[in-house]
């Protein structure tokens, strides 16, 4: 539900941007049911690597590093789940 929110609450503050361009951020310690869930929506997603280096978490730096990779293939990020 808190993806269907968030997918319309910034589509409705983005009227110019189609929901075709929205990601989802996802870690690859997520759940399946984030992945699965961005699919049954039809939204896109990226998973942000972590390992033991990274004590397992999401650094500002790789969500920095993702987001400006996505912009410039026209995405627009708009939900993160860990």
């Amino acid at each position: 539900m808190s993806l269907i929110a968030a997918r319309q609450r910034f589509l409705d503050s983005h009227p110019t941007v189609s929901s075709e361009d929205l990601i989802v951020y996802l870690s690859t310690q997520t759940h399946s049911l984030g992945v699965k869930g961005s699919m049954i929506l039809g939204l896109n997603y990226h998973l942000i690597n972590v390992d033991a280096n990274t004590r397992w978490g999401v650094t500002g730096r790789m969500v920095k590093t993702a987001y400006e990779e996505d912009r410039k293939q026209g995405k627009w990020p708009f939900a993160f789940s860990k």
